[in-house]
């Protein structure tokens, strides 16, 4: 998992700074860069506050953070119907 790159681009997506981000999620400022630096990897507590802070579900963060290891065993032709699986499941949360 590269933890770094996902938040970074999780973060990015929403057009929020660091400080911005740790503020919403109630976290220090240099917590997340630590964590966008490499140098730390967040708790299960700390993904759930950032994933609400950047309003997504933390499994769609995890997976924004999962590297092509993480990924093995995936057959090409599945990755079509598992972002299609995604997005259903995605639309069905709005509702709630």
């Amino acid at each position: 998992m590269n933890y770094a790159k996902g938040l970074r681009r999780a973060r990015e997506r929403v057009h929020l700074s660091q400080r911005k981000l740790a503020a919403k999620a109630g976290l220090d400022a240099s917590y997340i860069t630590m964590l966008e630096g490499g140098k730390r990897k967040p708790s299960i507590e700390s993904v759930e506050k950032l994933a609400e802070a950047l309003e997504m579900p933390s499994s769609l963060l995890l997976l924004l953070c999962a590297e092509k290891a993480d990924l093995r065993g995936i057959q090409p032709g599945r990755v079509k119907d598992l972002f299609e699986l995604l997005v259903a499941a995605l639309r069905e949360g709005e509702g709630e």
